[in-house]
C-alpha cells in the first residue's frame, strides 16, 4: 500500500461526519466557508517537482484531516479520497487555478445568501434551516444536501469571464458557473432538504424531486439552479417534450431527462428539471391555497395524483 494512501485511511478514520444541526430561524445558520482557505493551502504545498503521493498528501493533511463538519460529509457524499481529488486537479488545471480568487471571496456572499433563505421561509413558514458549507470537489456536484446541512461545491460557481473553460466537458459549458447562481443554488439545496416525498423510482418521481426545487427556488428568490440553456430549450419544444415524457414517465429509464451530461446528444442535458418544474408551476397557479400549494408540493403522497390536478396534460392537448 503506499505511503500516502495509508496515510489517508488513518486520517479517515479519525474524520467524523457532520453534526446534525437545524432551526427555524436563518438568521442562526452558520455559513461556512473555512475549509476553501484549507484547500488553497494544500494547493499551495503542491510544486512542478510534487510527485502524485506528495500531493495526496498534502490534501490528506491540509483539507481533509482539518475538515469542518460539512466537509467530512462532503467527503463521504461526494469527494471520496485525496487521490479521487488530486486526480480532478490533474483533469482541470487551468481552471482550478483560475478561479481561487473568486473562491476565496464567497463568505463576502453571506448577506445574499441569508437573503435568500428568509425569502423562502417567507414562501413556506414551515422551513427548517441547516447549516451551509462551502467545500472545493472535484467538480461533480454544485450542490447537495444531507440531514446533516446544505454542501455547495465551490469550485462550481466561482468562474468569471476569464476563467479558461476548455477543459470543461460540453455539459458544464451550458451551465452558468458564476457566483451570481449562489443563492439559487443554496436555496434549490434547502427545498431538497425540505422534502418529504412518498418513495418512487418512476421518471415522474424523478422529474419533481428536481423540478420542484427549481420552480419554488425561483419563486422565491427568482432564479433557476439549473440554467437558461435547459429552460430555454424546453420552452421552445414544450409539446414534443411533453408527448416524449407522457410516453416515459412510469418508468424507470431517466437517460434522456436526469443526469445525462455525458451522454446526451442533440439536446441539453437534464431536461427533466424543466418538465418537473412546468408541472410544480402548473399545479401552484391552478391552486387555491397557495400556501397550502407549496406544501403540497413539498410532500408528494401520490405522483399521478398531483399531475391530473395541475390540467397539464389537458393544456398540453388544447
Amino acid at each position: 500500500m503506499r505511503p500516502a494512501l495509508t496515510l489517508w485511511l488513518l486520517l479517515a478514520l479519525a474524520t467524523g461526519g457532520a453534526a446534525q444541526r437545524r432551526s427555524a430561524d436563518p438568521d442562526s445558520v452558520r455559513i461556512v466557508t473555512s475549509d476553501i482557505d484549507n484547500f488553497w493551502r494544500a494547493y499551495d504545498r503542491l510544486t512542478r517537482h510534487s510527485t502524485h503521493d506528495d500531493s495526496v498528501r498534502a490534501f490528506a493533511e491540509e483539507y481533509f484531516k482539518p475538515a469542518s463538519p460539512g466537509l467530512a460529509e462532503f467527503i463521504r457524499l461526494r469527494i471520496g479520497s485525496p487521490d479521487s481529488l488530486v486526480g480532478a486537479l490533474g483533469q482541470l488545471p487551468r481552471y482550478y487555478a483560475a478561479i481561487r480568487s473568486n473562491t476565496l471571496r464567497i463568505h463576502e456572499k453571506t448577506a445574499i445568501i441569508r437573503d435568500g433563505l428568509r425569502r423562502f421561509q417567507a414562501l413556506y413558514p414551515g422551513a427548517a434551516f441547516p447549516d451551509v458549507y462551502f467545500l472545493i470537489g472535484r467538480f461533480t456536484t454544485m450542490g447537495t444536501a444531507s440531514d446533516r446541512g446544505l454542501y455547495i461545491g465551490a469550485e462550481m460557481v466561482s468562474s468569471d469571464s476569464s476563467t479558461p473553460t476548455d477543459e470543461l466537458p460540453s455539459w458544464a459549458r451550458a451551465v452558468t458557473l458564476r457566483s451570481e447562481v449562489i443563492p439559487c443554488i443554496v436555496v434549490h439545496e434547502l427545498v431538497h432538504y425540505q422534502q418529504a416525498n412518498a418513495r418512487s423510482g418512476t421518471l415522474l418521481a424523478m422529474v419533481l424531486n428536481e423540478g420542484v426545487p427549481d420552480f419554488l427556488t425561483d419563486h422565491a428568490v427568482g432564479c433557476q439552479a439549473t440554467g437558461s440553456v435547459v429552460y430555454g430549450y424546453g420552452d421552445r419544444h414544450e409539446r414534443e417534450l411533453w408527448v416524449e415524457f407522457q410516453q416515459a414517465k412510469h418508468g424507470t429509464d431517466y437517460s434522456r431527462w436526469l443526469h445525462n451530461g455525458l451522454t446526451t446528444t442533440g439536446r441539453p442535458a437534464n431536461l427533466g428539471y424543466w418538465m418537473g418544474y412546468q408541472i410544480a408551476k402548473a399545479y401552484y397557479e391552478r391552486a387555491p391555497d397557495k400556501r397550502q400549494a407549496v406544501y403540497d408540493l413539498l410532500h408528494i403522497h401520490d405522483y399521478d395524483a398531483l399531475l391530473a390536478a395541475t390540467g397539464y396534460a389537458e393544456r398540453m392537448e388544447r
